[in-house]
């Protein structure tokens, strides 16, 4: 099985454990990353690691970065170009757009430039 964390989950061990929410989240999301093998495997994307490289605490995003780069799936570009193409098309703005661009920006068409 393959499963999608976005960064919200990922970091949601880094916020304050005081509230009982946020520390069964916490709990929740490492249980999860801590069960990670042959069958239960988490997709990296280009995304998550955009998102991570624009935090502004250093060592949190150290952490999230060497989880980041364990060699794990990644989504594939040209599905992300597709669906991205997809949902600007029903009026969701374009920052899958920015994110591709910035990390990849032969695959964007020259139509679609931002």
């Amino acid at each position: 099985m393959l499963l999608y964390l976005d960064m919200c989950c990922i970091k949601r061990p880094f916020d304050d454990q005081s509230q009982p929410r946020i520390r069964l989240e916490s709990e929740a999301v490492l249980g999860l990353l801590a069960a990670e093998s042959d069958s239960l495997r988490f997709v990296r994307s280009m995304a998550l690691w955009l998102e991570n490289e624009q935090n502004p605490l250093p060592t949190r995003a150290a952490r999230v970065r060497r989880w980041l780069d364990d060699p794990q799936p990644i989504l594939e570009t040209a599905a992300v170009v597709s669906r991205a193409s997809e949902l600007m098309k029903l009026g969701l703005k374009n920052f899958m757009w920015r994110v591709l661009r910035q990390l990849q920006p032969m695959l964007l068409p020259p139509a679609m430039t931002v």
